[in-house]
C-alpha cells in the first residue's frame, strides 16, 4: 500500500483534545501565523523554542517524544491535544485540512 494514499493514522496521545485545522509544517524556519485561523503545528520535536507559538496555535503533532518529555510537559500546561506521530513532516502538507481526535492518538486528513 502507498503511504500517500492512507488518510488515516495512529499515534501516542499526549494531551487530549478534538480539533479540525490547517496544518503547517515547522522545518526550523521562523514562521508567522495568522491568529484569526489557528493551525495544527506539525514539529520534528517539541521543543523550547516553540512555546512563542503555543499561544497561536491549535494543536501540536511531533515526530518524536514521549509522555514524559519535556515538550509533551510543556504542551501539556498550555493545554494543547498532542499527538506523538512517526514521519508526521513528511504525511502531511501544508495546508492539509485535518481533523485530530488527541484523546485516541487519531489523524484523519479530510482534503
Amino acid at each position: 500500500m502507498d503511504i500517500k494514499s492512507i488518510k488515516e493514522f495512529k499515534g501516542i496521545s499526549i494531551y487530549g483534545g478534538e480539533v479540525i485545522g490547517k496544518v503547517l509544517i515547522f522545518n526550523n524556519k521562523v514562521i508567522k501565523i495568522n491568529n484569526k485561523e489557528k493551525i495544527i503545528l506539525v514539529v520534528p520535536a517539541i521543543t523550547p523554542d516553540l512555546v512563542i507559538y503555543f499561544n497561536s496555535i491549535k494543536a501540536l503533532i511531533s515526530e518524536i517524544g514521549s509522555a514524559l518529555s519535556h515538550g509533551s510537559i510543556l504542551a501539556r500546561e498550555y493545554g494543547l491535544p498532542t499527538i506523538i506521530l512517526e514521519n508526521a513532516t513528511q504525511l502531511f502538507k501544508d495546508e492539509h485540512l485535518i481533523k485530530m481526535n488527541a484523546y485516541l492518538g487519531k489523524v484523519k486528513i479530510i482534503n
